[in-house]
Order: structure tokens, then C-alpha cells, then sequence
């Protein structure tokens, strides 16, 4: 525990109630992290309100949202990335998220100047489900005037978790979002970055595919596993080859099948190959008593850090200090993995010592990021910054929200 959680605990107030619209296009994404968030805040349909515009006529577009804005009376607009961004919404984004309208740009281009037109209602873009690293510089240039304006703010990464690397000019070229630098030259070594409200990943209580009792490790099917993409991983390919080299051929034909089912989404995009490709990658780490998980080069948390202790199963993960901001700690939330993988896989066979490492994570993620502990601390921050029309002051540390005052948030 830091010290942080000995300071003085602020209650959110659950008595001011403010008003949120989205205009949505209907877009169901690949990954489902942003539905989880989605449907919570959406959840009191009094003072939320969620439009699906898809099936509106663009030239109509405009006058829907100016007539829901005057009747609503919105306090918050939340926007998607890809409604303000043109290189968030290219065509290797539509094709993986299955959008086949051919007004897609067109009406995310009418949403946005919409609302850019609206200087009453405060607008947060929903900035979690972008990659800031592959930022164009023309996007950055608009990001950058938009939080120059006082109703503009973006919820998502902040400074302390932009990790840079160095990628090589033949990473570039295979990539189809090269990395760039300029969301760190043009917001976060700017004043722009104190227009960032921190995000943390959170899971839903309910969760489809948490585990309802915690498995003796016998019990198990599979020792080892690494979920996930290989991508940008070096670690998890390394890993991946040793588990592949000593597993079962029972394992390889699950891992084969989800990656089966991959390929042929690629080329289908039928939504049943994708909930078929959302089982079987769950099944494969309810089944598997350890999983490997890192966050690449970046060093992200990504949601597998919350997935796998929620699904009953051990994380095995390199020390991170963006780890930290989520309250894992070493050999407490997950065992560290810092040796070669040879000699991990080959020689740790012990998992009597894990138990209470199992228990402890998954304790952590329903006290500290369930989704609707996130949703009352993102509208404790929209309120504050409603109020007192101020820059937000909040951040993540040890699983807790504290404000510049080093008080938790709770």
C-alpha cells in the first residue's frame, strides 16, 4: 500500500446529476473494452442519452443533433476518436469493425462539426480507444486546437504512461499505423497535457466469463498461455515458441482454432466469427492455470491484466511501472517474470506458492476497477470540471483516483 491511501477519502457526490449525450454510428468494435464502459454510463436513461444516427440520411444529420441538444440540454457530449480523426477512421479501422456504410466518413465529419459549433455543452473525447502513437501530424494539430478551447478535454492516456521506442524503418513499413512523436511534442510537452483526464481499464462485476470458483491448479487443462496478438510483443513470441514446443497437441489445436478463426474474420467480417473469436480466446485463458501477459514496447496495461485474474487465472507478467498505477504489485498481483523463458517454463513447475497471488488480483480488480467503481470516478472529474470551469488536477495511483491534493477520490 502507498501512502497515499492513509490521506483523506473524498465521497463522490451522487446527488448532482448531470445530463450526457453520444452520437454513436452504431459501430460495434473489435475489441469489446468500450462497450463496458458504454453501458454503464448510458445505464440511467434519465439523464443519459445514446443516438445511433446510422440509419439517419446525412443531409439530415445536422438538424437530428441541434434538436436533441436543445431537448436534451446536455451537460457532456462524449465523441468518438474516429468521428474528429480522419487516420482513426481509415479503411483498415472500418474493415476490422465490420462498418460497410458508404456515408461513414462523411457522417462522422457531419457529427463533429456539429458539435463544433455547439460552445455550450462541454465535449470529452473519448480518447481510451485510440493509439496516440500512430498520431498523424495533421490530427495532432487538431487535437491540439481543440483542447486549446475551454469545452474540450480527452479522456485517455496521459504523460506518464506515453512510453516512446524507437521503431525501425522496417517495423514502419509493415506497419499500417506507423509510431510518431507527435502527441508528445504537440500535447503531452505542452500545457495541453493538463487538458487530459486519466483513464484506467476497468471490468464489469458481472463480467460473462469470470470464473464463479477458483480452480485447484490439477484442475486445470493447460499449464501455460499467452493471449493476445504477437504483434509488437518480442516477449510473448518468445514465450508463445517455448509454450507451443512443450504443450499438448489438445492446446495447440485450441490456439490453432482461435487463430483459424482470425484469418477468416479477416476476410468475412461475419459478426458470428467475431463472438466465435471472443469465446475461444476466453476459453483458452480459463483453461490455462498461468498466462503471460506484457504491454510490448509501449508498455501498456492492456485489459488482459484484468481478463485473466477475473477468469481465475495467474498473470505472469514482466515489472512495469504503469503496473503500479493499477495497485499490481510484484509476487503480491502477479508473478514477476524476469528470466529467460527457457528457464522459467522448464524449470518453475512450483504453484503452491500461488495461490494467495491468484486471490489477491482478482480481489484487486473488483475493489479497484470494476466498471461502475470507473464510472462514478469519471463523473466525480466531469463535475469538478463542470463546476469550477478548471483544468482537470486528477490522477491514478495505486488503483486509486487522487486529486492534486494527494486525496483519494472514492
Amino acid at each position: 500500500m502507498t501512502q497515499l491511501l492513509e490521506m483523506t477519502t473524498i465521497t463522490t457526490d451522487a446527488d448532482t446529476e448531470i445530463r450526457i449525450v453520444l452520437f454513436d454510428l452504431g459501430i460495434r468494435l473489435y475489441t469489446p473494452h468500450r462497450e463496458f464502459i458504454l453501458s454503464e454510463i448510458f445505464k440511467d436513461k434519465r439523464y443519459s442519452l445514446r443516438v445511433n444516427l446510422s440509419k439517419i440520411l446525412h443531409q439530415n444529420i445536422e438538424q437530428e443533433i441541434k434538436g436533441i441538444i436543445e431537448g436534451f440540454r446536455p451537460s457532456i457530449a462524449l465523441i468518438d476518436p474516429w468521428t474528429i480523426f480522419p487516420c482513426k477512421r481509415d479503411v483498415a479501422f472500418q474493415t476490422a469493425n465490420l462498418i460497410t456504410d458508404t456515408d461513414f466518413n462523411l457522417k462522422s465529419q457531419l457529427i463533429f462539426n456539429t458539435l463544433l459549433k455547439d460552445n455550450k455543452t462541454l465535449k470529452i473525447i473519448l480518447g481510451s480507444w485510440m493509439d496516440p502513437h500512430s498520431f498523424s501530424n495533421e490530427d495532432a494539430i487538431l487535437l491540439d486546437q481543440l483542447l486549446s478551447r475551454k469545452d474540450f478535454y480527452l479522456w485517455g492516456i496521459s504523460e506518464n504512461d506515453f512510453v516512446d521506442y524507437n521503431q525501425s524503418p522496417l517495423e514502419a513499413a509493415k506497419s499500417t499505423r506507423p509510431h510518431t512523436r507527435y502527441f508528445r511534442d504537440r500535447i503531452l510537452n505542452t500545457e495541453k497535457k493538463s487538458k487530459i483526464i486519466p483513464y484506467l481499464h476497468s471490468i464489469p462485476r458481472d463480467f460473462y466469463h469470470k470464473a464463479l470458483k477458483f480452480k485447484d491448479w490439477e484442475d486445470f487443462e493447460f499449464n501455460f498461455h499467452v493471449p493476445g496478438s504477437l504483434g509488437s510483443y518480442p516477449n510473448r513470441q518468445a514465450v508463445r515458441k517455448i509454450i507451443m514446443e512443450t504443450s499438448s497437441s489438445e492446446y495447440k489445436t485450441l490456439v490453432s482454432l482461435n487463430e483459424t478463426l482470425r484469418t477468416n474474420f479477416s476476410k468475412l467480417k461475419s459478426p458470428f466469427l467475431l463472438d466465435a473469436i471472443n469465446y475461444t480466446y476466453y476459453d483458452l485463458i480459463k483453461k490455462s492455470s498461468v498466462n503471460f501477459v506484457d504491454g510490448g514496447r509501449m508498455q501498456y496495461v492492456t485489459m488482459k491484466y484484468l481478463e485473466v485474474p477475473m477468469c481465475g487465472s495467474l498473470i505472469l507478467s514482466p515489472k512495469t511501472t504503469s503496473l503500479e498505477k493499477y495497485g499490481f504489485v510484484s509476487n503480491t498481483h502477479y508473478v514477476e517474470y524476469n528470466a529467460a523463458p527457457e528457464f522459467f517454463f522448464l524449470n518453475n513447475q512450483s504453484k503452491s506458492e500461488w495461490n494467495e497471488i491468484r486471490e489477491n488480483a482478482h480481489k484487486l480488480i473488483l475493489e479497484k476497477h470494476s466498471t461502475d467503481r470507473r464510472i462514478k470516478q469519471l463523473m466525480f472529474m466531469f463535475k469538478y470540471i463542470l463546476k469550477y470551469e478548471n483544468h482537470n488536477k486528477f490522477t491514478y495511483d495505486n488503483g486509486n483516483l487522487v486529486n492534486s491534493e494527494k486525496q483519494v477520490i472514492d
